[in-house]
């Protein structure tokens, strides 16, 4: 089951590394540019993709939830303010490195 999940966790990360590799080579008036979809912009997908796997980190890191209480989503939402704060004004190579770095600490987690 880990080598499985290894697996999927490097084709997730190499996935989001083909994304973001093409991303860079675009300017940032394409990737910020207003989209109708479920983000406003393809920038936003990104940064999304970050807070996810950030959040799902922390989640596994903290040995999950035990309650979902009030006081649970106020802190997830507080969390994810940060992390918003965090990848804000950043450029698509930052954004990547940040997955990179993330991404050495979830393979850390899974092995």
């Amino acid at each position: 089951m880990k080598k499985y999940a290894l697996q999927q966790f490097d084709y997730h990360v190499w996935a989001n590394q083909q994304v973001c590799k093409h991303l860079q080579k675009l300017s940032d008036e394409v990737y910020r540019k207003k989209i109708v979809s479920v983000f406003p912009t393809i920038y936003d997908t990104i940064v999304h993709i970050y807070i996810i796997d950030r959040g799902w980190l922390t989640f596994l890191t903290k040995g999950g939830v035990s309650e979902l209480s009030e006081e649970y989503f106020e802190h997830l939402k507080n969390s994810i303010e940060v992390i918003v704060a965090e990848t804000n004004g950043k450029s698509m190579e930052e954004l990547g490195q940040m997955q990179g770095e993330l991404a050495v600490q979830f393979r850390s987690f899974i092995e």
